[in-house]
């Protein structure tokens, strides 16, 4: 009876000592970033982030951040339950930091590995033409920079920078430019463009470029009514000097395009045909009448100073060398 109970003593601390040892935490083993490695240059919008499998590793951490002090992580994710894990968001171009760590079934989170910086360069294309261009064709040509890796881009142009009902989007094309199929109509557009690389993600879209459509850039802005038929006009900056045939000589300011102000004007004693400047004078050639001269010191309050009689010829145009 005595040896009964020594053996199953025996046997009881035997149970106790292996049942501590299931319970107790394995040995730790470190987790070892594979990939990306450090200072890699990912041209992937989504890339795969790898490292080494813990034999007894239940469940996996990991955190990517655009900063290595991790106090606000893009990704924070703690349910990876294998060694490998697909970003689920599109990553910016810019640096980043990533670690992971590793915990068994019935333990606390173990330390963090070390810590690996990657920089993601998918590119994002930037728009060439138009922007902020006046263009005179309804059918234009969208041109932007080649990104390496590029599957496709897709391009939307909308006349509202909503891009909620857009007048074109084409996600087929192959190259860096697009030639619509459809004219647009005069008016104001915006337009955008992005890349597809290799990991078949679209990447973030381009700035916002605009451009004005005007089919038909020749046309009358504005007008203004003068004393005489306007023969012949002299502009030099914003002034306009106009040889009002009969109605003699005008200042016109053109500082406002749509709304031209009547400066000055002053009788040429002749019918005025041309005009040509020098300092503060205006010469006109009036015809039968000869050359006529205006001084316009005071352009408000031109005044005439001489007719030079042209004899027998009429003066319709003069040069001034």
């Amino acid at each position: 009876m005595k040896k009964l109970c020594i053996v199953l003593c025996i046997i009881l601390i035997f149970i106790a000592i292996n049942c501590g040892r299931r319970k107790n935490p394995l040995e730790p083993e470190f987790v070892t970033l594979e990939s990306p490695e450090r200072d890699e240059i990912v041209t992937l919008t989504r890339p795969t982030f790898t490292w080494n499998a813990v034999s007894y590793g239940f469940l996996y951490q990991i955190q990517i951040d655009n900063r290595n002090t991790f106090y606000t992580p893009v990704i924070d994710d703690s349910l990876i339950s294998s060694a490998l894990y697909v970003c689920p968001i599109s990553l910016s171009d810019q640096e980043y930091w990533w670690r992971v760590r590793v915990r068994q079934e019935h333990s606390s989170w173990e330390v963090w590995s070390e810590i690996n910086k990657f920089t993601m360069a998918v590119g994002t294309p930037i728009p060439l033409s138009p922007v902020n261009d006046t263009v005179t064709t309804n059918m234009p040509s969208f041109t932007w920079n080649a990104i390496p890796f590029a599957q496709k881009y897709r391009i939307q142009i909308d006349d509202n920078n909503t891009f909620v009902t857009v007048v074109a989007d084409d996600s087929s094309i192959t190259g860096e430019s697009f030639v619509p199929d459809t004219a647009f109509s005069d008016g104001l557009y915006y337009w955008r463009v992005r890349v597809k690389t290799e990991d078949e993600e679209w990447g973030k879209w381009s700035t916002v470029a605009e451009f004005f459509m005007d089919t038909n850039p020749f046309r009358i802005v504005a007008s203004y009514q003068t004393m005489g038929y306007a023969r012949g006009v002299l502009v030099r900056r914003d002034t306009a000097y106009v040889a009002q045939g009969e109605g003699g000589f005008a200042i016109i300011d053109l500082t406002d395009e749509e709304n031209p102000v009547l400066v000055g004007e002053s009788s040429a004693h002749g019918n005025a045909l041309t005009v040509a400047i020098r300092d503060t004078f205006a010469y006109l050639a009036a015809g039968k009448d000869g050359v006529s001269t205006i001084k316009f010191a005071d352009p408000h309050a031109p005044e005439w100073q001489s007719l030079a009689a042209g004899g027998d010829d009429n003066a319709v145009d003069l040069v001034i060398v």
